[in-house]
């Protein structure tokens, strides 16, 4: 029940098959820091962070730096360690899981098709004997629960925005046609334009993304060119008045790409974004509208969902919990 690692998987099941059945839970240990063990703290103990698959640019974009301050935040308020390794790869067991150094893991994957088979991977066969929750969306089949914010409250207020500024013709901009979370926001996107009887299209490349680690990062407007020479060959009557963008750093690379053929944002297209990345949203011109997906208040809650699952190893039920968005107005949308 400590997951040991020498404990044989038949055995392990069938202790944890009698202990469910017993409805057992592990006594509360006595030891100094009880007090903060009573308050759900965990002095002395540690958690582990592990970002899978992701390159450098995508390790630093302002929305992820700022759900991993909220996970910092979070762990130091209730006296505990943060252990962090950063596996573009995925190819390597860090040492603190190696050594069964932490008691429970926060996962941040960059594509959430499918986990790899724990028996060819040994650092998911590792990963998988700990408590897991997972950061904005969880592989297929994995086990853990899972922390993000609302994609269908998020297109809600797109489509809602974008009718009330008098836009019948919108478009989902999709530069990794494939990936599972901007497919997830982009039906979920057209549903709330169908609900307002908005005339949907998606700009996305011919080819689907390749699902290789590293993930690779957009990180030239040229990646883009291609989308908006797709919009300009649109004909008059079709061609989408606004984008909806899933990523603010994305809405960036198209306004490069849009001012390269004389397009001006807010002007002769609207762009409207999501994740309300602050540092990037200042320096837009003119300033982004985007959707707040409170993402310092998601890495924190990550951490209190770890801690309830570090309490009670054998709940089985996953959760997963749902941050509501807002939209924040900027000056990329305009009036029609």
């Amino acid at each position: 029940m400590n997951n040991f690692p020498d404990v044989a998987p038949d055995a392990r099941a069938r202790v944890l098959k009698a202990a469910n059945r017993l409805q057992y839970r592990p006594l509360r240990r006595r030891r100094s820091g009880s007090r903060e063990a009573a308050r759900g703290g965990v002095r002395g103990r540690n958690i582990g962070l592990i970002l899978l698959g992701m390159d450098d640019s995508l390790v630093h974009l302002p929305v992820l730096s700022e759900v991993l301050h909220g996970i910092e935040s979070a762990v130091t308020q209730v006296n505990g360690n943060l252990l962090l390794a950063n596996l573009p790869n995925a190819d390597r067991v860090p040492a603190f899981l190696r050594d069964n150094q932490v008691e429970g893991l926060i996962l941040k994957i960059s594509q959430y098709n499918e986990l790899p088979d724990p028996e060819s991977s040994p650092l998911v066969k590792h990963m998988l004997r700990f408590p897991l929750v997972w950061v904005w969306g969880r592989p297929e089949s994995a086990p853990g629960d899972v922390c993000g914010f609302n994609h269908e409250t998020a297109a809600l207020l797109v489509a809602r925005h974008l009718a009330a500024k008098g836009h019948r013709r919108v478009a989902f901009l999709n530069p990794k046609k494939g990936k599972s979370s901007l497919e997830h926001l982009k039906n979920q996107f057209q549903l709330a334009c169908t609900q307002r009887e908005l005339q949907f299209s998606a700009l996305e490349s011919a080819s689907a993304w390749a699902a290789t680690w590293p993930e690779s990062a957009l990180s030239n407007e040229d990646d883009l060119l291609p989308l908006v020479h797709q919009w300009k060959a649109m004909a008059a009557e079709r061609r989408p008045t606004a984008i909806f963008v899933p990523a603010d750093n994305i809405a960036l690379l198209l306004y490069n790409a849009l001012a390269q053929n004389s397009i001006e944002v807010g002007r002769d297209i609207s762009v409207i974004s999501c994740n309300n990345e602050k540092s990037l949203v200042r320096a837009s011109k003119p300033t982004l509208t985007t959707i707040d997906v409170n993402a310092a208040q998601i890495g924190a809650k990550t951490v209190e969902q770890l801690l309830a699952r570090m309490r009670n190893p054998l709940e089985a039920a996953v959760q997963t919990v749902l941050f509501e968005p807002t939209l924040v107005e900027g000056a990329s949308v305009a009036q029609l």
